[in-house]
């Protein structure tokens, strides 16, 4: 890449709509079909499959949707990774969690609180509380509580929280093998866990920083590569992207082999970066208008993740999906995610940006002391 020249990679928003489509479909799947999802193995080491319905949902596309996540993870891992390099690995303490803290928090906040006082629900004052320090994942009573994709938003702080840590090591021992390290870390909390508590994992623990982090560090080494505009896979990642795909039912169905989904799923989303970033060849016209669309859903993403899954089951229901016409399997699901397209687009024109604009003027006139 131009070193110099580095301000905006378009191609992201395109994979922060693919991400974002993932999840908000596995959440649709989940929220017409709940009991669908069978994740029990029998003494021979299958998935516990007992009817051909089983069969069709558990291995639909969608329902490997919940992967979105680490995709998110990757792309936050080079875009925030990027931005250090971008700087001349000068690393701000100060300036990058001011600039973190006003592009997540305040609209992170105001839909927090909307579902406070608009779910028909009440939240303890201790459920509330840790939910505003974003360490609401730290506890599985609160981890799903007000709204179940939040947990998600306080990984990623505690990601950005250990940021300088990792950089630390990347200066001692270099990004491979900080990320090396990162990937055993994952390895050894599946093992002790998968070992030692297999039937009652907490969800703290089974989501948590350690298990996760190197997901985010996969995407700062993808941006280091980039940056020195080498590759992680030399040759033809859309292959490679293919293969790492297929391999996901496999790791679903085998239980020796479903410690690996998570790792074989980063492997395919650093494939699907590498594709969009050194494509060479010109778009096909098909393709054109449906990366548009992606971009466009891309660019809310960050607000539609944040407002769509505590009233998508009853939009689905009032949408008429429980009349198991194919016209309303589809239709529900495309019209349910138009609506909180439109609105995640108004929270993101209206809040998103100007608190990004906010923290800059604040940054420029109070964080650069003369």
């Amino acid at each position: 890449m131009n070193k110099n020249n580095y301000r905006y990679i378009p191609e992201l928003d395109v994979i922060r709509g693919i991400a974002i489509l993932m999840v908000f479909f596995y959440h649709t799947q989940l929220s017409i079909f709940p009991p669908y999802e069978i994740r029990n193995y029998t003494d021979s080491g299958i998935l516990d499959l007992r009817s051909t319905k089983d069969i069709i949902f558990n291995f639909l596309p969608f329902t490997f949707g919940e992967l979105g996540v680490e995709l998110f993870l990757v792309i936050s891992g080079f875009v925030i990774h990027l931005g250090f390099l971008n700087s001349q690995g000068r690393f701000n303490v100060k300036q990058f969690y001011v600039r973190r803290f006003f592009r997540i928090y305040p609209p992170y906040l105001l839909v927090l609180l909307f579902f406070i006082v608009f779910r028909n629900m009440s939240f303890s004052p201790k459920d509330i509380l840790l939910h505003v320090l974003l360490i609401h994942n730290l506890s599985d009573t609160s981890f799903f509580s007000i709204n179940p994709s939040f947990w998600t938003l306080a990984l990623e702080v505690q990601l950005y929280l250990a940021y300088p840590l990792f950089l630390y090591f990347r200066k001692k021992i270099g990004i491979r093998n900080t990320v090396a390290g990162l990937t055993l870390l994952h390895f050894a909390c599946t093992f002790i866990l998968e070992t030692f508590m297999k039937d009652s994992i907490p969800l703290s623990m089974a989501l948590s920083m350690p298990v996760l982090w190197f997901t985010w560090g996969a995407g700062a080494l993808a941006a280091e590569l980039y940056w020195e505009n080498k590759k992680i896979f030399k040759k033809q990642p859309l292959l490679y992207l293919l293969v790492f795909l297929a391999l996901l039912p496999v790791c679903k169905y085998f239980m020796v082999a479903h410690y690996f989904t998570i790792a074989v799923s980063v492997c395919a989303w650093l494939a699907l970066l590498e594709w969009f970033l050194y494509k060479k060849q010109e778009d096909p016209f098909f393709l054109k208008p449906l990366f548009r669309v992606l971009a466009g859903i891309g660019i809310c993403s960050y607000s539609l993740y944040l407002i769509h899954q505590p009233y998508l089951f009853d939009l689905l229901k009032h949408l008429g999906h429980f009349k198991f016409v194919m016209v309303h399997l589809v239709a529900s699901p495309l019209a349910a995610l138009f609506i909180f397209t439109i609105l995640a687009y108004g929270l993101y024109q209206f809040v998103e940006l100007p608190s990004v604009e906010l923290g800059k003027r604040l940054w420029k006139k109070y964080g650069n002391p003369k």
